[in-house]
């Protein structure tokens, strides 16, 4: 999310399976086929996308410290 990258597939996968599993929990939703797939789907979807996230990063180059110039020998005041 901080790369500022496409997340959302993976994302409504897995709101979409949360949704089948309560649904499946709660007696509304039998177990079907798409649903076994639907689940089986996300951990390769989610793997797929940090891989093609790291790949392409960017590096930053660290920034480089500030070199300060001495001060100029001021003489004391009489």
């Amino acid at each position: 999310m901080r790369a500022g990258r496409e997340i959302f597939p993976p994302v409504l996968l897995m709101v979409a399976t949360n949704a089948a599993a309560h649904l499946l929990k709660g007696g509304m939703l039998t177990v079907a086929p798409w649903l076994v797939v639907l689940v089986s789907a996300i951990a390769p979807v989610v793997l797929w996308r940090v891989h093609a996230l790291h790949r392409h990063e960017v590096a930053v180059p660290e920034p480089q410290p500030v070199e300060y110039e001495p001060e100029p020998a001021v003489e004391p005041v009489p």
